[in-house]
């Protein structure tokens, strides 16, 4: 045997071998399960140690899906399937993208509902996806007339194109996906700006003020266009929507200045689920977890540690994409009291803001989208300019410059 052959046997037999002592250390993990995990109690997820972590991702080997499978299955259990993103992250959406045609055909899903698109579009969206061709300056002016209107992201907006495709496709007769936009009419960069102050003229204030109505139930009107859009027609339906209006199971904190809770907050998706229960259900995409500073600049705790633990026990698997229903496993008893969504709320779990969960890779290989090249129009710019300015803590002289600085600097709405 050469030299050669004989080192590639060798680095073969330290691979096998190293994947039986794993596997072999699994097992016995899997055999030693956390008592915190067959008693119903919660952990802190500072406090999960190696074999703790091997026992999960052991956990996942025998129970995980892959993701698209995972997915298309629970869109045939339920009727409004909720995906709670983090804007502005690419592979996240890129699945949804594959996942549109696969509940087409193997969930009956018939209705793509997008945070990103205002209601009052519904009628022109009908129209776009289908359509005999695909008319790309129509998908963008609905791109510009989004409420908050930098929505440039060009990953959101061939979610359009995806369904048009799809209908294209369809037999004569068959039914068409819809696409559903649910967010307010409102002005939401003019309510962000007189909310900070930053209005002056006497018109524009009175504007916001009439308008502040919608803003603040924004949750409570996206909830009831997915009722009169799908719920009502007995349809099915797939959404897309920012983290923090998913929850099912869970409603935000509210705290006073001494960090105190004095309410909770319910959000989109919960106040759904109030009204029709298991009909609705849940999916998180991996997420970065914030500190509980974001709303209470006092804290001086430590940073979250929550997306850490899970991201050790993906690397056990080799960073292999799974989904799981977190409700019911092992995972649903973790917290983490670093972390804003279980700092004031001690009695709530991973299983209480995911009833899904979808890995797809850690959030530090994550790819931020694409902006749509010169998304910012001149007439936008003359909007909207104040806006721009006031969000990304800069001036911008010309259209231009600012749409090179969104370019450059892609941030998360």
């Amino acid at each position: 045997m050469s030299i050669r052959a004989f080192g590639n046997f060798a680095a073969f037999l330290l691979a096998l071998v190293g994947s039986l002592c794993l596997s072999s250390f699994r097992s016995l993990a899997a055999q030693e399960m956390p008592r915190w995990a067959t008693q119903g109690a919660s952990a802190e997820a500072s406090t999960i140690d190696a074999g703790q972590q091997a026992f999960l991702a052991a956990w996942l080997d025998r129970n995980g899906r892959p993701p698209l499978e995972y997915a298309v299955d629970i869109c045939r259990e339920h009727q409004i399937v909720i995906f709670g993103e983090s804007h502005g992250k690419r592979e996240p959406l890129e699945f949804f993208q594959r996942l549109i045609p696969e509940a087409y055909d193997e969930a009956g899903m018939r209705c793509v509902v997008l945070e990103v698109a205002k209601h009052e579009d519904n009628d022109r969206l009908a129209r776009l996806v289908e359509g005999t061709t695909f008319d790309r300056a129509l998908a963008l002016d609905i791109a510009h007339n989004s409420a908050w209107g930098n929505w440039y992201y060009q990953e959101y907006w061939d979610i359009l194109e995806i369904v048009w495709k799809l209908n294209r496709s369809l037999p004569v007769g068959a039914e068409p996906m819809r696409v559903v936009g649910m967010d307010t009419n409102a002005d939401l960069q003019l309510n962000w700006m007189w909310m900070r102050g930053r209005i002056k003229d006497p018109e524009l204030q009175a504007r916001a003020r009439r308008e502040f109505p919608f803003l603040a139930k924004r949750d409570e009107l996206m909830a009831a266009v997915i009722e009169l859009e799908v719920i009502r027609k007995g349809a099915k339906a797939m959404v897309l929507v920012g983290f923090n209006h998913s929850f099912t199971h869970y409603a935000q904190p509210r705290v006073n200045a001494d960090g105190m809770l004095r309410g909770e907050w319910p959000r989109m998706a919960n106040i759904l689920y109030q009204a029709y229960g298991d009909r609705i259900f849940q999916i998180g995409f991996h997420f970065q977890h914030s500190s509980p500073k974001n709303i209470w600049p006092a804290y001086k705790g430590g940073e979250p540690v929550f997306t850490d633990v899970v991201e050790k026990v993906m690397a056990l698997r080799a960073d292999q994409p799974v989904g799981w229903n977190v409700f019911g496993s092992p995972f649903a008893g973790i917290r983490d009291r670093q972390s804003y969504f279980f700092h004031f709320q001690p009695r709530v779990t991973f299983g209480d803001i995911c009833r899904g969960y979808i890995f797809l890779r850690p959030c530090g290989k994550i790819s931020a989208c694409r902006p749509i090249k010169n998304f910012i129009t001149e007439d936008m710019f003359k909007k909207s300019r104040g806006f721009f300015e006031a969000r990304f803590n800069r001036t911008f002289d010309t259209v231009d410059e600012l749409n090179e600085f969104m370019e450059k600097f892609g941030r998360e709405i």
